[in-house]
């Protein structure tokens, strides 16, 4: 069987936009589990994401104290024979893709999704793969709005980009 996890991060609401897009929150509602690395920023978008489908997330830079109470800055999840890493990551976009195999590796990883960057990335490693889903409300410059999904098989997955106009 394949889980369908819905990849997102760097929410920035309502900075970015008051509310979840209406075409990210279609897209989430098909989701088995969606993963959230970083900066959903306030408790409310958390409550709408557990009712479109279960929510593992972690806090950002940006979140809210009542977040980075509530959330750990990094979690471990073992979804069949894989082990996926998630957390928001350092400041520095450059540093964080760099470090962001090191870190999934010594952790025992062998995904990691990450956020930060505000801008999309996917590297397939030998020992990891490293995902960032980018933001679907703030993305960085000259990039489009973004989330994506993790098809998770016991031994194989697909990693697919939903960009937004």
């Amino acid at each position: 069987m394949t889980a369908r996890i819905a990849l997102i991060a760097d929410l920035h609401i309502p900075r970015g936009v008051p509310e979840i897009p209406r075409g990210i929150r279609k897209q989430l509602s098909g989701a088995d589990l969606i993963i959230c690395a970083g900066d959903l920023t306030i408790p409310r978008v958390l409550e709408e994401l557990k009712e479109l489908a279960p929510v593992e997330a972690v806090s950002g830079c940006n979140c809210t104290p009542e977040i980075k109470e509530t959330l750990p800055r990094w979690r471990k999840l073992q979804m069949g024979g894989a082990v996926l890493g998630i957390t928001h990551g350092p400041r520095n976009p450059i540093m964080r893709e760099r470090q962001m195999g090191r870190i999934g590796e010594k952790q025992g990883c062998s995904f990691l999704i990450f956020g930060g960057t505000h801008r999309s990335f996917f590297q397939e490693r030998e020992d990891i793969v490293l995902i960032n889903p980018g933001s679907p409300t703030l993305p960085a410059r000259n990039y489009r709005p973004s989330m994506a999904w993790l098809h998770l098989g016991t031994r194989s997955f697909k990693v697919e980009f939903i960009l937004e106009d």
